[in-house]
């Protein structure tokens, strides 16, 4: 029989500390405390938690996964309830979001629009609850994920060797799986490779590197959840019309699993292999993302820029989902371009604070919530450092499986993998493995379905 927890939490600015009780000393916790208390509840849709907030006169009901969940503020507003987790165990501090809609579950949806607009649906759907903005709000908690990194790399760029590295990764609970990009890699390139001292990318030119796209679809075909991402995908080497077919299939094909790491590249050389131009590299990546996301939403498609024009084109299948674009790079550059038009933003290294600051002050200067780009860094090597990054609130941490330049490997194999999902990973996981999705109680409240 499962435990069941119920958790205080007071709210200081985006932080939430939390305080995890027995549902047996609910009743005298509850007679001292501000807070509204929690339990569980059906995550599929905002209505079901609104009935429940309304069905227990201020016992909210929510849901322990990492659903939008629905949130009672004290009447001074310095409380709020929060999703109970095997993590919060450990009353470790624990990071939440304002969410733009209540029945939205993916904060990458929400990244393009404005913070006027996401303004104006939280208005919204306070009002329908009977309560003013400041005492009720909705708040999307977003557990820290793990994601494995350079994964088509080494060993794994055999086929075996690669559903099994995919297969681990998943079993051991990281959320993703992301692969690198080069074409080709020019024998006595010139141009700096900017994450290493000496410039240079490996000591071995000739290594194979499987393309992305082909190995994220291959090991698709052989797992059920963990989502697929390009870490990072060199946009303006592709033809964007082709690149958006390509990403939508395979998107649609794995059930929406699809993150789109991308980057402008730095080898010129190879630009000059496949013939595209190197110096307009920037404007055109902008340029061929925009124009993907409009082959993705509107049927027939039209787009005339610089560097892409169509007329009246349908692009189908469309994306099971949206398609988080998330743009990497370490330099201001980057971080200002995730702040114009990315759903998150992806520095290669470490963890740059001053960039990922960059970041969100480009966000706003575009009138865009800088809460809503995700923030993927690198995993320390510290696993005590990573509670830290979710109370700053990341929300990935992508661990190398194979080595590069500039960054060691925490895990090297399957077996390694496991390891650090049992170590790691499930001291960060948004939902007990022994937790059903609903009680009796909940499913009346959410009118089953």
């Amino acid at each position: 029989m499962p435990t069941y927890q119920w958790i205080m939490a007071s709210v200081s600015a985006a932080n939430v500390t939390s305080v995890v009780t027995t549902k047996d000393s609910l009743p005298s916790a509850r007679a001292t405390a501000t807070p509204v208390w929690t339990s569980w509840v059906r995550p599929d849709n905002a209505a079901s938690m609104r009935a429940a907030w309304a069905a227990s006169s201020g016992l909210a009901k929510i849901s322990p996964s990492r659903a939008t969940v629905v949130s009672a503020a004290s009447t001074t507003g310095g409380a709020r309830c929060a999703p109970t987790a095997r993590a919060l165990s450990r009353a470790r501090r624990s990071t939440y979001r304002r969410a733009s809609s209540p029945g939205s579950t993916d904060s990458s949806r929400s990244a393009g629009r404005t913070s006027k607009e996401q303004n104006g649906s939280s208005r919204e759907a306070t009002a329908g609850r009977g309560g003013s903005e400041d005492q009720h709000a909705w708040l999307r908690y977003r557990p820290m994920h793990f994601g494995l990194r350079y994964a088509n790399l080494g060993p794994y760029t055999a086929g075996p060797a690669a559903i099994e590295i995919a297969q681990a990764a998943e079993a051991a609970g990281f959320e993703s799986i992301w692969t690198i990009e080069h074409v080709v890699v020019p024998g006595a390139y010139q141009s700096v490779y900017p994450y290493a001292p000496s410039g240079k990318m490996t000591a071995d030119n000739s290594m194979p590197i499987p393309d992305p796209l082909v190995w994220l679809t291959f090991v698709a075909g052989a797992t059920k959840r963990i989502k697929l991402g390009t870490g990072i995908l060199i946009v303006p080497q592709r033809n964007p019309v082709v690149l958006a077919k390509e990403l939508a299939s395979i998107d649609s094909l794995s059930g929406g699993r699809m993150l789109l790491g991308i980057g402008v590249g730095w080898l010129e050389e190879e630009f000059d292999a496949i013939g595209v131009p190197f110096t307009d590299r920037g404007p055109r990546t902008e340029e061929y993302v925009e124009a993907m996301r409009t082959l993705w939403r509107d049927g027939p498609a039209s787009f005339h820029g610089s560097f892409v024009r169509f007329e009246n084109v349908w692009c189908r299948p469309q994306p099971a989902g949206n398609v988080p674009v998330i743009v990497g790079g370490q330099t201001k550059v980057a971080a200002r371009r995730a702040g114009r038009m990315g759903d998150g933003y992806f520095p290669a290294r470490a963890q740059p604070w001053d960039l990922i600051d960059e970041m969100r002050r480009a966000a706003e200067a575009a009138g865009r919530d800088p809460d809503a780009v995700e923030i993927t860094v690198s995993a320390p090597d510290d696993p005590r450092e990573l509670a830290e990054l979710e109370r700053r609130g990341v929300h990935r941490v992508l661990v190398p499986v194979t080595g590069m330049v500039g960054l060691g490997t925490q895990v090297t194999d399957p077996d390694s993998v496991l390891r650090y999902g049992r170590d790691v990973i499930s001291g960060f996981a948004d939902t007990p493995a022994d937790t059903p999705a609903d009680t009796t109680a909940g499913a009346a409240a959410a009118g089953r379905g």
